[in-house]
């Protein structure tokens, strides 16, 4: 179809036309080409605007004028610019569905992702085999990152190849449910039907990532270069000097465990080791080692996702985990006990940050990974919202690139320092897109694309710590439903505030001085903890007066926390624990031995012994040499409401946000409700009897 007249000078690269009927940013039209090789070039518009038209003999005050760029031709398999200038005053077409594939390349044996833009009867297929030389998608957060790479996860799952993903925060298991929301019009609109895909989840928490198989890594004959790499810190010389003569000891044997090499190193007549001894037990107690190790061959099998759950997990111990999964399986790979797989790295960031931000433990081999994999059927899936904190030669590496909405200046340049085809219009584009819109990067040319619907469960829905409840934004062009938080830069900024603010928090004793003056709460009714109450122990305190101490619940995905309103610290937790950990925790009301645990519970001393660790790491015991008690605090009680009329309020210096984001950083969670309870107390002058201690304090 006829759209307009080129108009102007024009050249190889670009030219301008008169537009006669509507025409959009994006549209891609085509002209006649001034050579033998092709009858037609492909362009695309990079912008339209409306000028006033000269003179006095027209009727029209405006004409449409569409700026467009050559794309070029196909010939011979190849993308060719054109070296011949076309025609001044060449008629300019809409461009059909089939020059637009041929040109573009776009393969319908590859993995489908979504469709163009500008023409949704063209469907956008990545070539799965590019995937090897490594990938990238980048977005800010809440466009869309996460749900792009499950669709490419699923399309690689469906052409049978196996996938192992690196998942900080228990998105990705959903995977294995089918999307009960996909609804009539986007399965015909994409032609796809919801399923679930084969998926196995691992995880070094088990307590709290229920229904995950427990990952660890073999114990056994750890060399010292192998210690140096997964502890936090670097060794001085003097306990690389302990740690050495351990080993050499050691190595008398045909087997040692990693809690042979702690006593070994205690067993030496140097200062030194009690600092290396306490850097080793907390990698032994990260619970990532094992005489009984994960293995590895069960991670990678074809058309099986293997999902590394690591929410919930502290950050070194993730580093740790991203770094013995890459070198062992690089290395299995390499001497092909391993079938070719893909990597998936979520939050790269963090794995293998820029320098300058910090080291992690696993960089260095990521960074192999990246360099080498390729050449050894290793692909690397780098997913991240700051690609500015992403090292720059990892990103450069990545011959395929995925870029939804970024609009953070640093994250542009990084951007388009790494990647070839990122000029100043593509940059501009980039910071518009909308929700579930991406730019794929990596063919001959960038292609706007709408990302498919997904046709397993979306696992993860951003959302925000602020009370009110996230509205659904659905763009006209955005092809999935995902919740995006409004406002993001100013929730980002409101983050870093808070944490500014928790490290100025003044703490108050709420009971020191002179009595509180009571809040003048708005609500004469409050909810308070209700322990039952020694009446004779209290009797002497009935003549004083009753306090209430601000307490902060927050219910979050995994469980409870309860946040001091004075002192902004974590005094509890109520966690929602696997069936195995709550029948532990059951078991407690006395300091128990594991052997006794184990008999109490059937459960067998391995799986006692690791579960008593996890729970050790979440603040839940009370342990006196090698016996455990569950720790109790505030949440046990019920709670009941109260009318605070003569009662006086201690205020709370912990605001609700900065309550939020304490549990938020604490578990790793989202926030669902944050709720102002109170403790009461009954005071007497200067004294203050505690009922949920039963003591005066």
């Amino acid at each position: 179809m006829e759209i307009g007249t080129v108009e102007g000078s024009v050249n190889t690269e670009r030219f301008s036309f008169e537009a006669h009927r509507d025409v959009e940013k994006f549209d891609f039209v085509t002209v006649k080409a001034n050579t033998e090789e092709t009858d037609w070039l492909l362009a695309q518009i990079n912008e339209v605007e409306k000028k006033p038209v000269n003179g006095d003999n027209s009727t029209e005050r405006y004409k449409t004028v569409a700026d467009a760029s050559i794309i070029g031709y196909r010939y011979k398999g190849m993308l060719k610019k054109p070296r011949s200038v076309i025609e001044p005053d060449s008629i300019v077409y809409y461009a059909d569905q089939k020059l637009i594939s041929e040109v573009l390349g776009l393969d319908e044996d590859g993995l489908y992702i979504g469709h163009l833009v500008t023409n949704p009867d063209i469907s956008i297929y990545l070539d799965s085999e590019e995937l090897y030389k490594h990938f990238a998608v980048l977005a800010k957060t809440g466009y869309g990152k996460s749900y792009t790479v499950s669709v490419m996860v699923e399309e690689l799952l469906e052409q049978g190849y196996p996938v192992v993903v690196i998942d900080p925060h228990g998105e990705y298991s959903s995977i294995g449910l089918e999307n009960q929301e996909l609804n009539g019009d986007m399965k015909k609109r994409f032609n796809i039907e919801p399923r679930g895909f084969p998926v196995n989840e691992f995880s070094t928490n088990t307590v709290l990532n229920e229904g995950a198989e427990s990952l660890s890594f073999s114990s056994k004959n750890l060399s010292a270069k192998e210690i140096q790499q997964v502890v936090p810190t670097n060794l001085t010389n003097s306990q690389l000097g302990v740690l050495y003569t351990a080993l050499k000891d050691l190595k008398e044997r045909e087997e040692y465990t990693f809690e042979d090499v702690i006593e070994k190193c205690m067993a030496q007549d140097s200062k030194a080791k009690w600092n290396l001894v306490n850097i080793l037990e907390t990698v032994r107690d990260a619970g990532i080692f094992s005489e009984n190790p994960t293995g590895l061959k069960n991670l990678v099998k074809r058309g099986k996702a293997s999902v590394i759950n690591l929410r919930a997990v502290d950050p070194d111990e993730q580093e740790i985990v991203v770094f013995k999964l890459a070198k062992e399986m690089f290395e299995m790979r390499k001497r092909g006990e391993l079938e070719p797989f893909i990597m998936i790295l979520e939050e790269a960031h963090n794995y293998v940050p820029e320098k300058g931000m910090g080291k992690a433990v696993c960089s260095d081999i990521l960074r192999k990974v990246a360099s080498e994999g390729r050449k050894f059927g290793l692909g690397l899936g780098v997913i991240s919202q700051r690609p500015a904190n992403v090292a720059k030669n990892i990103l450069s590496q990545c011959n395929t690139q995925i870029i939804l909405r970024v609009t953070n200046p640093n994250d542009l340049k990084a951007i388009s320092k790494s990647f070839e085809g990122v000029t100043t219009q593509v940059k501009n584009s980039i910071t518009g897109l909308q929700t579930g819109v991406g730019l794929v990067l990596g063919k001959e040319y960038p292609i706007l694309t709408n990302i498919r619907p997904r046709k397993s469960k979306h696992g993860g829905t951003t959302q925000t710590l602020d009370k009110e409840e996230v509205k659904e934004e659905i763009t006209a062009d955005s092809t999935f439903h995902e919740k995006v938080p409004k406002k993001e830069e100013e929730k980002e900024e409101e983050f870093v505030k808070i944490e500014e603010d928790e490290k100025n928090d003044e703490v108050v004793d709420g009971f020191s001085g002179e009595a509180p003056d009571p809040k003048g709460n708005k609500e004469s009714v409050v909810e308070v903890y209700s322990p039952p109450v020694n009446i004779m122990e209290v009797e002497g305190f009935y003549d004083g007066k009753k306090v209430l101490y601000p307490i902060w619940e927050v219910s979050t995905k995994v469980g409870k926390v309860a946040v001091d309103g004075i002192e902004g610290k974590i005094i509890d937790k109520k966690l929602n624990l696997t069936e195995s950990a709550e029948k532990i925790i059951n078991s407690l009301e006395e300091f128990s031995s594991k052997a006794k645990i184990a008999d109490n519970t059937g459960i067998s001393l391995s799986k006692v012994d690791k579960i008593l660790d996890q729970l050790d790491d979440l603040e839940m015991l009370e342990k006196k040499k090698n016996l455990y008690k569950h720790v109790e605090g505030i949440l046990k009680y019920p709670r009941n409401r109260i009318d605070t009329e003569g009662i006086s309020e201690v205020d709370e210096k912990v605001s609700e946000k900065k309550a939020r984001k304490k549990a938020f950083k604490s578990l790793d969670s989202d926030v669902e409700r944050c709720e102002l309870v109170y403790k009461m107390y009954y005071r007497k002058e200067k004294n203050v009897y505690d009922p949920y201690i039963g003591e005066e304090i």
